[in-house]
């Protein structure tokens, strides 16, 4: 039988799994459009650009080191507070960087924000079972 532990655990790795495969849905229908378009790919010089690539990579990476990592240190509290804040920072800055867009005009209909409403959401989520996580008591073996 499975404990609450061990639910919250799969739920987080879910999480971030789901979020990296948004970012690369995300990413590829931005590709499509400009394939699609008369634009030439000119959107994807901008956003994410040459730098954003950089990040990217980068939030590839913690997406997929996150979800093992939440298996490879279960026991670990220190780690439960790193998930925590890693999670939440990595909300906060999808949040601006959509709101950015949205500010600047650069969403203008409701199916331009579709996957990245799907981003945060799934962000929360890992957001919300990291947090449930992190306080759960500590057992002793």
């Amino acid at each position: 039988m499975q404990t609450n532990e061990e639910i919250l655990r799969q739920k987080i790795a879910l999480g971030w799994i789901a979020s990296l495969l948004l970012l690369a849905t995300t990413l590829e229908a931005m590709m499509l459009q400009g394939l699609f378009t008369e634009a030439d790919f000119f959107a994807l010089r901008t956003d994410p650009g040459y730098e954003g690539l950089v990040l990217l990579k980068v939030f590839s990476a913690v997406y997929v080191l996150m979800a093992m990592g939440v298996y490879v240190f279960e026991s670990r509290r220190f780690f439960r507070w790193i998930a925590v804040v890693v999670s939440i920072f990595l909300f906060f800055m999808l949040l601006l960087h959509h709101l950015s867009h949205w500010y600047f005009g650069q969403r203008p209909t409701l199916g331009s924000h579709v996957m990245d409403v799907m981003h945060h959401l799934s962000m929360g989520w890992v957001v919300w079972n990291s947090i449930r996580w992190a306080r759960v008591p500590r057992t002793t073996n």
